[in-house]
């Protein structure tokens, strides 16, 4: 393995290190070195605490596709508490299921649609798309249904 470590000073006038190599490995190794560096603390306000990372709206890919008899589709909210959808629609367009409308954290999520309707019917094999709707984003994909 391979090391890109480096020995660096800062405001001293003299460093005294010695350096050796081991050449199978291409590491480098340094004695101790010291100087005086004159430091000074900082007080850095920090407002809020942690902060969460940032997430960005998506809709990712249906698991499996083709799916039989279920799959599912993951999606990322990008909003904390911001309303989604996720819908199935079929290819005439006619909403099939509506699988969350809800207020959800910023963050991943997962759904898993067990290829029923709105009635709880088995829908038959072919072909639909699932869309993701949250704020202005919106995103569709297709998925098959094979049985």
């Amino acid at each position: 393995m391979r090391s890109n470590a480096g020995f660096f000073g800062v405001g001293c006038d003299d460093v005294n290190a010695a350096y050796a190599r081991v050449d199978d490995v291409h590491d480098w190794f340094a004695s101790a070195a010291t100087c005086e560096i004159p430091a000074a603390l900082v007080d850095v306000p920090v407002f809020g605490g942690p902060q969460p990372p940032a997430f960005r709206h998506a809709l990712g890919n249906a698991y499996p596709n083709p799916m039989n008899p279920t799959t599912r589709i993951q999606f990322t909210n990008g909003v904390a508490n911001g309303r989604v959808k996720v819908e199935i629609f079929d290819v005439t367009g006619r909403l099939v299921r509506n699988l969350v409308d809800a207020k959800l954290p910023a963050g991943v999520h997962e759904v898993t649609w067990d290829g029923a309707s709105e009635g709880g019917s088995t829908v038959p094999s072919g072909m639909y798309f699932y869309r993701m709707t949250a704020d202005d984003f919106v995103s569709a994909k297709k998925l098959v249904v094979s049985k």
